[in-house]
């Protein structure tokens, strides 16, 4: 990886614009940062710009320069050269800013830096502290050079701006030591440095200037390592606490101390605002016009932390036959371009931890909910209603028990190390590789996916393992784009890569806290309640590659996010570990579950020999598979300020070519427990096999709440009911029209097809688990659906009048010529109308679908139109009755 020479337009820029007000001084370190550090002399440098801020023209990322040995033949061909990538962040200034982002050049931007060198008694200690005062950091472009690719032009993602102050302190036995465990580290986003108050940060991003914007609000990021290991190694960066990368080491019931933990936050508001549409001209500034559309937390600790940094992005699909895999051809990870990648993985802190800490904060809670009013710069009017609920999943541990490799599975007579990092469990939350690069052009990927087959590798390995072959073509943009976004001949865009393989999220939430504010923000705390349910996601053998490039914004072709994406989670079987299949201890698995644990089970080996009463209730031995081709990510602009025209903004995602396929068994089974014990008697049952198959083309949009209390009644298909005083919520909305991708138009940049492959198109089948063999199943689905005026909507005990919070998912679906107009719209700008069905064909298509049993067909069935209502609704248990 290297930077360009625009690099040194930035330091050249920012030496030229640092005023004469810079100053040096020394000054002691506090007693908080210095207890346990001797010697109280340090040098303290404070830099101040001028009011105009700093600025640099441009910084650019260049990887593979020269090109990339791809092939791994220690030559560099002519198209190897062509390797090289770029990417441009273009105008970056760095401006002084109040709360709000409205006060800009009000004062200089002051970056303060403090070193000091001590002892802890025994080994000497440097410290370094760099804090900088509330600034806006912006950037007008992140580009992708015109000289890279003719048909990229100088396309543009889009432009940010963060508003926050920051601050990180360092110590540690030299800046950085691989030998020394009791280095401190803390990074800060969204804290005074000076007064130590929150302030919160506030990120924006927008597409096309003067257009929608969203933002991450109030936005808070911490991470604290009271005592690890902090150094680089002879493969990177390495960050580590308590038995973190040594997890099997990790004693049994041992007591956990604050050592061993890693505070941390990531927590915001995501609004969303169409400056245009409430006669707004200045982009990036919070008002009360702002509408939120989510919360979203990660607060506490985690404990046993680690994680890398390492060079190497890319590798480009290239092959291996290692021994440790027999026959197979696998992609050959180890032979990385430039780029960086990085992993690592963690245990939770559970409520009982956080008790022996002495401190409730630092268990793991991940929080979702509901905003409320926006008060610009902290300030509400005197009709703002800071009212909401938000919910937290907690107190969580392990899914059933870790594995480290030590067993062997044997297929065809040869034995298959079981420790791939497929099976693998040795931590809650284990990605061991995630990489970034800057790509430039078709054919410079990854490789796909073996969707049904344990190893990813070339086309060959799937087909000769009964898998298919997944993969979308890096680079290629489609016709359903204007001519000048299109794929010609050799030419191809280039942009950001983004991989993940074999990640695992093999824990579960066992309580929920529903949190309630009263309209001033306050916590109502005797609101609060605590339940012993979860919503459980347990992610086993988690795969992707997402491409982004720059353009597609139907405002402005120039500007905005292309994307293809390709996401895998497949659940292997225990007795067939190199194919889909049934595996309780370690699988996917989503479910709602009674969480209220009998005390752990006891018995020989540690499983335990009594009953168990914890258990959940869903979808069982999940796999899925997400391709979608060409995804137009827009932030969607409002048709006006109007109640009903929050639907029609929002986060807005549209791809012409989808592929949506869900394998899972519909049933219950046994939660484990602390120790990894189901207690006697079967682990599941299973009710019914689903197989759920969709492709086609695919629009789903999340939208702001309408600020109003109520919705008027003459408001065209918004349903009636309770829900009417509804007032912060989750809007959403979609469309999709069902067919085959199996032509030439559906397999377009997919590199041999993203469709079903067994003829059934798109489809959904229920089989019984004892014959798998009799199924009955609507295939061949074909014709439009759409879903309006969605909302998800938690509510408080008193607003149903039944004493008991709840999460609502309602919304109003329409089939056929009843979805036309949504349609229509969901994909106004992409050429859809010929997709799946060969030719040109009006929104509102009749939805049809073959009925068959096994592989019979019994007739057609086809609904012409038709409007439904529906609504789910999770409450809370009545006391003793489970769910």
């Amino acid at each position: 990886m290297r930077r360009n020479n625009s690099l040194s337009h930035m330091l050249l820029g920012a030496a030229l614009t640092l005023g004469a007000s810079q100053v040096m001084a020394l000054q002691e370190m506090s007693d908080f940062s210095m207890s346990e550090v001797t010697g109280q002399d340090g040098l303290t440098v404070i830099m101040k710009s001028d009011n105009n801020g700093l600025s640099a023209e441009s910084i650019g990322w260049t990887n593979d320069v020269d090109g990339f040995d791809a092939d791994g033949n220690s030559t560099i061909s002519a198209a190897e050269e062509a390797y090289e990538a770029k990417l441009q962040i273009d105008a970056i200034k760095a401006r002084s800013v109040d709360l709000t982002g409205a006060t800009l050049g009000a004062g200089p931007v002051t970056i303060t830096q403090t070193l000091d060198v001590g002892s802890d008694g025994a080994v000497p200690l440097m410290q370094y502290y760099l804090g900088v005062n509330r600034v806006r950091l912006e950037a007008d472009s992140l580009s992708v050079p015109t000289s890279q690719s003719s048909s990229a032009g100088s396309r543009s993602f889009g432009s940010w701006a963060l508003d926050a102050s920051m601050g990180m302190t360092i110590r540690n036995n030299g800046l950085f030591n691989t030998t020394y465990n009791k280095a401190y580290l803390k990074g800060e986003v969204g804290r005074n440095q000076h007064t130590d108050v929150l302030e919160y940060a506030n990120l924006f991003y927008s597409q096309v200037p003067n257009s929608a914007y969203m933002t991450m609000h109030d936005f808070h990021a911490m991470w604290e390592m009271t005592e690890g290991t902090l150094g680089i190694d002879e493969d990177g960066i390495i960050w580590r606490t308590g038995y973190g990368g040594n997890w099997a080491d990790a004693p049994p019931g041992r007591t956990l101390t604050e050592a061993d933990v890693i505070k941390l936050a990531l927590d915001f508001e995501y609004l969303y605002k169409d400056p245009g549409a409430h006669g707004e001209s200045q982009d990036f500034v919070i008002t009360d016009n702002d509408r939120g559309v989510m919360h979203f937390g990660w607060l506490g600790s985690a404990k046993d932390v680690e994680l890398y940094w390492r060079p190497g992005g890319t590798w480009y699909g290239t092959e291996t036959l290692d021994s440790a895999y027999g026959s197979h051809e696998i992609y050959n990870v180890a032979n990385k371009s430039g780029g960086l990648h990085f992993g690592g993985g963690w245990e939770f802190v559970s409520r009982a931890e956080a008790n022996t800490l002495n401190d409730a904060n630092l268990e793991f809670r991940w929080r979702l909910g509901e905003t409320s009013d926006v008060c610009p710069g902290g300030v509400c009017s005197g009709t703002s209603d800071k009212s909401r609920i938000n919910f937290e999943l907690g107190n969580w541990t392990m899914w059933g028990r870790p594995t480290f490799g030590d067993e062997n599975v044997t297929d065809d007579g040869y034995d298959y190390p079981y420790a791939n990092n497929l099976h693998i469990k040795p931590a809650s939350f284990h990605f061991p590789l995630i990489a970034l690069d800057a790509i430039n052009g078709s054919g410079q990927g990854a490789g796909g996916f073996c969707w049904g087959f344990a190893y990813n590798g070339p086309a060959a390995t799937c087909n000769d393992n009964n898998s298919q072959f997944i993969n979308l073509t890096p680079g290629h943009i489609g016709s359903a784009y204007a001519s000048a976004l299109q794929h010609s001949g050799t030419d191809s865009t280039g942009g950001l890569a983004i991989y993940m393989r074999d990640g695992q999220l093999q824990a579960f939430s066992r309580n929920v806290r529903f949190l309630e504010r009263d309209g001033s923000g306050d916590l109502i705390a005797a609101k609060e309640r605590n339940l012993d349910w979860g919503l459980i996601y347990a992610l086993a053998n988690v795969d992707a590659s997402i491409y982004l490039y720059p353009g597609g914004n139907s405002y402005n072709q120039e500007n905005g996010i292309i994307a293809d994406l390709m996401l895998m989670s497949q659940t292997f079987d225990e007795d067939d570990p190199l194919h889909q299949g049934s595996n309780w201890d370690h699988g996917t698995h989503l479910m709602i579950a009674d969480t209220n644990i009998n005390g752990n089970a006891a018995g020989e080996g540690g499983y335990g020999e009594t009953p168990r009463n914890a258990m959940g209730i869903g979808f069982l031995d999940t796999s899925f598979l997400l391709a979608a081709n060409d995804t137009r990510i827009m932030l969607k602009e409002q048709s006006g300020p109007n109640d009903m025209d929050y639907y029609s903004g929002g986060l807005d995602l549209a791809s012409p070519a989808t592929r949506f396929n869900y394998k899972a068994t519909f049933g219950g089974g046994i939660l484990p427990d602390d120790s990894g014990s189901y207690g006697v008697g079967p682990r599941i049952v299973q009710g019914a096999l689903l197989d759920f198959n969709m492709e086609g083309a695919l629009n789903v949009r999340f939208s702001p709440s309408n600020p109003n209390d109520t919705w008027g009644a003459a408001e065209a298909g918004q349903y009636t009911g309770p829900l009417n005083t509804s007032k912060n919520y989750l809007g959403y909305s979609a469309a999709a029209r069902f067919g085959s991708l199996n032509n030439a138009v559906g397999e377009e940049g997919t590199a041999g097809g993203i469709g079903n492959p067994n003829g059934y198109g798109a489809y959904l089948s229920l089989g019984e688990p004892g014959r798998p063999d009799v199924v009955w199943r609507f295939a061949n689905v074909e014709g439009d659906i759409a879903f309006d005026n969605g909302i998800i909507d938690i509510r408080a005990d008193d607003e149903d009048g039944d004493g008991k919070p709840k999460l609502i998912i309602a919304n109003n679906m329409l089939i056929g010529r009843a979805a036309a107009g949504r349609v229509a719209e969901g994909f106004d700008g992409l050429g859809v109308t010929r997709y799946n069905n060969g030719g040109p064909v009006p929104m509102g298509q009749d939805f049809k679908a073959n009925l068959m049993l096994g592989e019979n067909t019994l007739g057609t069935a086809v609904i012409p139109s038709a409007t439904v209502y529906s609504s789910i609704t999770l409450t809370t248990p009545t006391p003793g009755s489970g769910l």
